[in-house]
């Protein structure tokens, strides 16, 4: 977990983050002409070779810093966003900012977990969040499958 001690590395690659996600966010509307597809998406305007590239980038960056500072959780950043899809809909002005906040609150929740169900040792965090995660993406594939079958 973060300490008062490992704060001042909080700043190191909060503002980066922060920059880069709000940078994401004002694509929103790119977004939702990409998810009408590439062809749609190129008649109304959309540079799609060029958006492709930018996101690849942004997303690279993106996904090192949040590494770099919280390492390994698996499966926060594939299941929360498509959890808010389908508790939302597709309009990305809506699925990024609450992706950010679902995110936070299970990291929050898996932490919670980690350093109270067995305590005073602790659970790797990682593993809470595999534990949480795991049968949630399963749902997904299950429904998606069906959803593709008829």
């Amino acid at each position: 977990g973060i300490t008062l001690s490992a704060l001042s590395d909080f700043s190191n690659y909060l503002i980066p983050a922060l920059a880069i996600s709000f940078i994401a966010m004002l694509w929103a509307r790119e977004f939702n002409l990409f998810m009408s597809g590439e062809d749609q998406a190129r008649q109304l305007g959309l540079n799609v070779r060029m958006f492709k590239a930018e996101m690849m980038v942004v997303a690279s960056i993106l996904t090192s810093v949040c590494v770099a500072f919280v390492g390994v959780i698996g499966f926060v950043g594939l299941v929360i966003p498509h959890a808010c899809r389908m508790l939302m809909g597709g309009d990305h002005r809506l699925i990024m900012p609450a992706s950010i906040v679902l995110g936070a609150c299970l990291m929050l929740f898996a932490d919670l977990v980690a350093r109270t169900v067995i305590a005073p040792l602790e659970i790797p965090v990682g593993a809470v969040t595999a534990l949480i995660g795991t049968p949630v993406f399963a749902y997904m594939l299950i429904r998606r499958g069906r959803d593709y079958d008829g």
